[in-house]
């Protein structure tokens, strides 16, 4: 272990003990594909109920890297040898151990054995996360192996949703370009996208249903659900499946079905809709449904609000919309 992360583990528990700020749960080194573990000084405040780990993964041209941070207890296998599988940039984890005996006790954590199991424990959305728990952010491993921060809906219909797309005041700019769609952008706990390739990682293991909350400016709300959801990979120029369409607010999605995600710098319909639009959408000359769409105080010019076209047509931008996904057994 180095001098800094001693320094550094050494002003953690000091800082805790003495003022009683890190009451709330562990706190854990986090850094992700490191060469040597020894060099991770960024630390994690974790959940009540998570712990700290070390992961161990090659990558396809052989080199050796490191994961560390905070994971459910639940999730986190306690022994050795544990593979959780293959990331999908094509890594290889060899190993993980977990520890919660001492704040940031992955500093030293070893990683010993490079056996070859198959398959991962950790939770891909908020599907997995098991036993009852409140709204609010939690990490999930859409590929198995990488954190991802989300926001999930505990009490709706039983809970379990993993929001995808949320809108709330504006304090976001969802008039982005390609790359960010892909990785998303904004805050879990705020106005967010979660990123296309997320969406297709959780989308392509299972069949998932959509739900979309929406409300206006009177304060009245409405929802659309589809039985059928899913969203195909960068090669597919993100192509949506959405089928089995239920609810209240009018089927103003089903149209998006087979649609090829468009952004400003990459518009793949015929009639550069994202530009005049305003969002990062699943366009076709054009949209009955613009959820990505500029945040605007109700009425708004035609089509480039946040609308719904069976709820309050193309005039109208929404006060907040919320799109959540859930695996369907």
């Amino acid at each position: 272990m180095s001098l800094n992360n001693i320094v550094l583990a050494v002003f953690i528990v000091g800082f805790c003990n003495n003022l009683h700020l890190c009451e709330a749960g562990q706190s854990c080194l986090s850094c992700t594909g490191i060469q040597n573990q020894s060099n991770c000084e960024h630390v994690e405040n974790c959940k009540n109920d998570e712990v700290c780990f070390v992961q161990k993964h090659t990558t396809d041209s052989g080199s050796l890297l490191y994961d560390l941070g905070c994971a459910y207890e639940q999730f986190c296998r306690h022994s050795v040898g544990g593979i959780f599988g293959r990331r999908s940039e094509g890594h290889h984890v060899s190993c993980e151990s977990c520890c919660n005996n001492t704040r940031t006790c992955n500093i030293d954590l070893k990683c010993e054995s490079d056996h070859h199991v198959i398959g991962s424990t950790l939770p891909r959305e908020c599907s997995d996360i098991q036993g009852q728990h409140p709204d609010g952010v939690y990490t999930i491993y859409p590929d198995g192996i990488s954190p991802v921060s989300v926001f999930c809906d505990m009490h709706t219909e039983n809970g379990k949703w993993t929001v995808i797309q949320r809108r709330l005041n504006g304090s976001v700019n969802f008039e982005q370009n390609w790359k960010t769609y892909k990785e998303g952008f904004g805050y879990p706990n705020g106005e967010y996208w979660l990123g296309n390739n997320i969406i297709h990682e959780i989308t392509v293991h299972n069949r998932h249903e959509l739900r979309i909350d929406m409300s206006d400016f009177d304060g009245l709300t409405k929802y659309a659900k589809y039985s059928v959801f899913s969203v195909g990979d960068e090669k597919s120029e993100y192509e949506l499946t959405v089928l089995g369409y239920s609810g209240n607010a009018g089927d103003s999605f089903s149209y998006h079905d087979r649609k090829l995600f468009s952004t400003i710098d990459r518009d793949k319909d015929n009639s550069t809709c994202a530009q005049l639009y305003h969002g990062g959408w699943w366009y076709g000359s054009c949209h009955q449904s613009n959820l990505n769409g500029r945040y605007l105080s109700g009425t708004s010019p035609y089509g480039e609000g946040i609308n719904w076209q069976t709820w309050h047509g193309y005039h109208y931008s929404l006060k907040s919309v919320k799109m959540m996904i859930r695996t369907l057994h």
